[in-house]
């Protein structure tokens, strides 16, 4: 994230992706990237945050708790200009459903809430925020459900209960309401079984919203002509996929996605529609330039072999002026199942098994990238 004061903030997990071991860290950069210092840790996991007027920076919560009429949870703030980072223990709050979430007493997820913050923030034209939440709404047959961890299915193995996606609002990015459904369960454009899920915001040279929401290969969009209120009927993306898509606009209007699995990549577009994207493999980039601890690409079939440095997938990028722009992305030993290597593994995967890394990388855009990308649509 970029901050008011000019420096950026880069966060990334310390542990596996259980619950319980959740310790993250961030860190500053004062040079655009180059360098980062002050590691501090935190004991939470955000994947949205709120850049506020004040200048500080407020982590949404990834995990939410039942509240009477909603969910809330704790938060943590970075103060505008200083090296810390500091716990609220309660604050956020998420009402205003459409529909049931899925009650506690339905999960097995440690007594949670049913919807997590993900997804990156925009400024409404009246000065409210918007974010994405994901999760489940309660399934109309009323059975409980087991939860993500059981393939999303119910207790007698017959209905499957697919996740939601909607967007909510709120003036301090304290107290949030429901403003409207972007996909549910019933998302035509789903393949699998996941329902629309991990998601982002950004605003279009033009001024309409666009939503791009992970679901299965490739992801799914959708766009809003009324602030988010209502949202057009979602379709996929041409020619990007897979898990946790990033956005960010540059100030001419091209647009930047980034994502993966398998891969890490980079998409642009052009025309500032967020229809027609050009790719950048940044795995062939980590590679040419970074040998010395190469990326492999995800292959999906259970060899902890082939998991052996890939990365999860989960990116970020962020504009930094109006022709360059920061993506950050990951590099495990055992690549999207998250899990710290078993010794045996260890001693399979020899040195591959000790590089946990995190990597940024710049890209500037240069006026001939913007004609060649027409001259490619015209053709």
């Amino acid at each position: 994230m970029r901050l008011a004061n000019g420096e950026l903030v880069a966060h990334s997990s310390l542990d596996v992706d259980n619950f319980g071991q959740e310790r993250e860290e961030i860190l500053w950069s004062g040079d655009g990237g180059l360098t980062w210092e002050d590691p501090k840790q935190y004991a939470s996991p955000s994947n949205a945050q709120v850049l506020l007027p004040s200048g500080d920076l407020l982590f949404l919560p990834y995990r939410l708790y039942p509240l009477p009429g909603g969910m809330g949870g704790p938060y943590y703030l970075v103060p505008n200009g200083r090296h810390e980072i500091n716990r609220t223990e309660r604050g956020i709050v998420v009402t205003g459903w459409p529909r049931p979430p899925a009650s506690a007493e339905d999960q097995v997820e440690h007594g949670q809430a049913s919807f997590v913050f993900d997804g990156q923030p925009v400024r409404l034209k009246d000065g409210k925020y918007l974010v994405t939440l994901n999760g489940f709404f309660q399934p109309p047959s009323q059975k409980k459900f087991k939860w993500l961890n059981e393939a999303f299915r119910t207790l007698d193995g017959q209905d499957i209960v697919r996740s939601s996606l909607v967007a909510a609002e709120s003036e301090d990015a304290l107290r949030w309401k429901v403003r409207s459904v972007i996909a549910d369960e019933n998302c035509e454009t789903e393949d699998l079984f996941q329902g629309p899920n991990e998601a982002t915001l950004c605003r279009l040279k033009g001024g309409r919203l666009m939503c791009i929401f992970g679901q299965s290969l490739p992801y799914g969009q959708s766009w809003s002509n009324d602030e988010g209120r209502t949202w057009t009927k979602p379709v996929r993306t041409n020619y990007a996929w897979s898990v946790d898509p990033r956005l960010a606009v540059m100030k001419d209007g091209t647009v930047a996605l980034s994502g993966g699995r398998p891969g890490v990549n980079l998409w642009f577009n052009a025309d500032g529609t967020g229809t027609n994207w050009r790719m950048i493999d940044l795995v062939e980039h980590h590679n040419t330039f970074h040998p010395n601890e190469p990326l492999k690409r995800f292959q999906p079939d259970g060899n902890p072999m082939y998991y052996s440095g890939t990365s999860t997938g989960y990116t970020e990028v962020v504009a930094v002026d109006n022709s360059h722009l920061l993506c950050i992305y990951d590099r495990t030993p055992l690549g999207s199942t998250w899990e710290k290597p078993t010794p045996a593994i260890d001693k399979q995967l020899g040195d591959e098994a000790e590089t946990y890394s995190v990597s940024v990388v710049r890209a500037t855009l240069t006026k001939a990238d913007l004609i060649e990308e027409s001259k490619r649509r015209d053709d």
